[in-house]
């Protein structure tokens, strides 16, 4: 009798132990399989390298199929990047200035990127890559970032921009290029976070994400 409740407590360990190995083979971060149902397995990270400021994230835009950009603020707090060609990453490089916050990004229809931070003066800056040549300058946009936070930007078509900031008493703004910069417009509300912009590729929408000060997310959706 003891050897048959010994034999049976045995067994139960048994397969809770092989319970436990499938439900870790099942969410494994390393082993997704693919949403249509192959067996393709999805690689969780890639080591990209580089090395980012503390308490700063990158920023990614793509120019086309199998492209990728990607920024972030260096630990000597210059703006670096490195470029994805569908194959291999790029060396990483520097383009300069003085960073006080993540970097925002965003593509427009024709291959142009438009890199915004928040500089150590709290005005908002950015830098251009015309499609074959980064500028060699870093251009002042003005207003006043709130610290801690970043821009967002984003692009529904060729020649159009639209940048989005916590101002420093926490209400949301919005700055817009069609031929040239617009003043800064006041959107309203209370940010705790920096904000999210996102465009329709050929609309003229723009909607913008922020934490709010209940901790939930809010959405402010803007016709241009």
């Amino acid at each position: 009798m003891k050897h048959t409740y010994k034999r049976s407590l045995l067994s139960i360990a048994i397969a809770a132990l092989m319970l436990v190995s499938l439900c870790a083979a099942e969410f494994s971060p390393l082993n997704v399989s693919a949403v249509d149902g192959s067996n393709t397995n999805v690689q969780a990270t890639t080591f990209v390298g580089g090395q980012l400021a503390s308490g700063t994230g990158p920023a990614v835009c793509a120019r086309g199929l199998n492209s990728l950009d990607v920024f972030v603020q260096g630990t000597d707090h210059a703006l670096w990047y490195t470029h994805w060609d569908g194959t291999t990453w790029s060396t990483w490089k520097s383009l300069g200035g003085g960073l006080a916050s993540s970097p925002g990004v965003t593509s427009q229809a024709n291959g142009k990127i438009d890199v915004f931070v928040r500089g150590t003066d709290g005005a908002l800056w950015y830098k251009e890559y015309s499609g074959s040549s980064w500028s060699s300058n870093w251009i002042g946009l003005g207003g006043q970032v709130a610290s801690g936070t970043g821009p967002a930007a984003c692009s529904w078509g060729a020649g159009r921009l639209d940048v989005c900031v916590q101002g420093t008493d926490g209400a949301l703004y919005h700055k817009w290029y069609n031929g040239g910069w617009s003043g800064w417009e006041f959107l309203g509300g209370k940010l705790t976070s920096s904000p999210a912009a996102a465009a329709a590729s050929g609309g003229n929408r723009i909607d913008v994400f922020v934490r709010g000060t209940d901790g939930a997310l809010w959405w402010k959706s803007s016709i241009r």
